[in-house]
């Protein structure tokens, strides 16, 4: 049976479950533009402030930082911008995805431009320095919440926190267009935590019906140490022994 959902940190999370096997939990953190949860997973706002400033006074010595809002059928254009540089920046480091490189996953992605996304619409927002991309998030925008979807880093502004800027401003312009919150969306993550002020808690559940699905919950339970291990080898020899979509 499925136990009533818990509410956590004023939201509520998925629900659980009590009995199946290969269940996963982890905290998703969220922003309220509106400010009314607890800010018990926030590190102190002065410090974090501190830090946007330097990182924007840092991207700032190397040009002009723009940040614009893409919607409708131009989204497709910066949607394929993140496709290339997710890829560019696998390949580079041997590591593998399901997703980007796959042309079936890709092609999913691209369908949904401009379709309505049970009542969102894929957004992207676009940072920009001295006119060369330094971070794009493709997101889902409904009239209540902005879900923060992929990112990705122009490989020359990388180490400048651009990330950092764009997901900030991002929410000021949340915060200015009337949306209640930017969701920040599994997995969790330090940076998330950094700036959500409420999360939820989140769970996934796998059943065992055969040996084969005991196998693939197994793999799915292995797989953040998987991760770790593949991380900690050398690019060299993951651009080898990983196989990839091209």
């Amino acid at each position: 049976m499925l136990a009533a959902p818990r509410r956590v940190n004023g939201a509520a999370p998925t629900r659980r479950s009590s009995g199946p096997r290969g269940r996963r939990r982890q905290r998703i953190g969220s922003w309220d533009v509106e400010g009314r949860h607890s800010r018990q997973l926030h590190k102190p706002r002065s410090k974090h402030v501190r830090e946007l400033q330097r990182l924007r006074r840092r991207l700032a010595e190397a040009g002009e930082v723009k940040l614009e809002f893409v919607r409708g059928p131009a989204v497709g254009r910066t949607l394929g911008e993140v496709l290339d540089l997710k890829k560019a920046w696998l390949s580079e480091r041997g590591l593998p995805s399901t997703v980007f490189g796959n042309p079936n996953w890709e092609q999913v992605l691209i369908e949904l431009v401009g379709k309505d996304c049970g009542g969102a619409e894929m957004v992207a927002a676009r940072l920009t320095v001295g006119g060369a991309v330094a971070a794009i998030e493709i997101g889902f925008a409904s009239t209540r919440t902005w879900f923060a979807y992929i990112g990705a880093l122009g490989p020359g502004f990388a180490v400048a926190g651009p990330g950092h800027v764009q997901m900030a401003d991002t929410i000021a312009h949340c915060r200015d267009s009337g949306l209640a919150c930017y969701d920040l969306l599994p997995p969790s993550a330090p940076y998330k935590q950094v700036i959500a002020t409420g999360a939820v808690q989140v769970c996934d559940y796998g059943a065992a019906l055969n040996i084969a699905g005991g196998v693939v919950i197994l793999g799915a339970r292995l797989l953040p140490a998987i991760k770790t291990l593949i991380n900690a080898t050398p690019p060299q020899l993951r651009r080898l022994l990983v196989f990839r979509h091209v």
